[in-house]
């Protein structure tokens, strides 16, 4: 069977999701002994009906542009900054510095706004949207929001500021909420879909893994973590800031990296005071963690499969990342595939002898290639 280019990204998308989203980590997966599945899995290339829509019809590169354009068109600051965020793949820099100042500048009451463009300043530190009483006073303006006074604490921290970063830390956890913006940015992206999409919430979930961030409030160019290790074994003041603000990401995070990175802080910041039994205590709770999302994960695979043919588990799955976050909404995706796999009318398959046997797919004896 011929392959398009569009059919080349929905396979790359799918893999993506397997083994991005679903797996424990990416260094665990490998480690994991799964058993073969007997579970019926669709794959998109044999999905006729998928192919012979408006989708197929049209070019992914039309459709992608079209979705851009209505990004980019948007009134919405919220769209506006997705919008820059898919120009650069999910991940500002320096170059966009000046935009993001503007954009918070017309919205200073939005956090999401502003914890991107803390995030881009640390490419560019000097710069003058960047200087910490500005940031301080635009933060101020904001809801009581954790991720934001963490994103701030290790730009801080990256100015090697250590009484400045703790104090950020100190304010995080004072906050009534820990809000990353992953529903947010689910919302925006869905809502640009454009309406000659019939799979439209199915391709939501992949562009939000190639533009949307993932890892806002634990600021992946300085990492508490990295600050916790460095400066927590000879500060009291850093310890006790890095372990709050752990627990507070681990309890209140709507995203497995969240989850794990609170986790992570903890644990690194127990072995930089030399606490073995703290480092046993958060070793414990990591395991058992990567050991539910490895329970999930088993059957994950299959279950993005459906959703690559019935529209509307994809939709299911896609509402719920918007109203109740990443990590619930995958378990109530495998509840109701689960339910929607015990009617015995429900056929989504097409035809349904794709089964999975972990790494692989199989069409009957005959090993799908991609």
């Amino acid at each position: 069977m011929a392959w398009t280019d569009y059919k080349k990204q929905i396979v790359v998308g799918l893999w993506a999701a397997v083994f991005l989203l679903f797996a424990p980590s990416a260094y665990h997966l490998a480690t994991y002994d799964l058993p073969e599945s007997e579970t019926i899995v669709c794959y998109p290339e044999y999905n006729s009906e998928y192919y012979g829509s408006a989708i197929y019809q049209e070019s992914y590169d039309h459709l992608e542009e079209q979705f851009l354009a209505r990004l980019a068109d948007s009134s919405d600051p919220n769209a506006q900054l997705m919008s820059l965020l898919a120009a650069t793949n999910g991940r500002l820099g320096a170059e966009e510095i000046d935009a993001l100042a503007e954009l918070s500048q017309r919205n200073p009451d939005n956090g999401f706004i502003l914890v991107q463009l803390i995030s881009a300043c640390f490419e560019d530190v000097g710069h003058a949207a960047c200087e910490d009483q500005r940031l301080s006073a635009t933060i101020g303006q904001q809801p009581g929001n954790a991720a934001i006074w963490g994103e701030l604490a290790m730009l801080r921290a990256h100015r090697n500021d250590t009484f400045g970063a703790t104090r950020a830390l100190q304010q995080a956890v004072a906050m009534p909420e820990f809000d990353d913006y992953f529903s947010l940015q689910i919302a925006v992206l869905d809502g640009a879909a454009t309406s000659d999409d019939p799979w439209a919430k199915f391709n939501t979930v992949f562009r939000s893994f190639r533009y949307a961030d993932s890892a806002i409030g634990h600021a992946i160019d300085y990492p508490p973590s990295s600050f916790c290790a460095n400066e927590a074994g000879t500060n009291p003041a850093v310890e006790q800031a890095c372990l709050e603000y752990g627990m507070y990401i681990a309890e209140q995070s709507n995203t497995n990296i969240g989850r794990m990175i609170g986790l992570s802080i903890q644990e690194v910041t127990h072995a930089a005071v030399g606490d073995s039994d703290g480092v046993a205590q958060i070793q414990t709770l990591l395991e058992e963690e990567r050991q539910s999302r490895h329970t999930i994960s088993r059957r994950s695979s299959s279950v993005v499969g459906l959703a690559s043919y019935d529209a509307s588990l994809a939709a299911y799955w896609v509402d719920n990342l918007i109203a109740v976050g990443e990590s619930e909404a995958l378990r109530l995706l495998n509840e109701e595939a689960s339910q929607r796999l015990s009617d015995p009318a429900y056929r989504p398959c097409d035809p349904p002898g794709i089964r999975f046997e972990f790494p692989y797919f199989y069409y009957g004896d005959e090993r799908v290639a991609w």
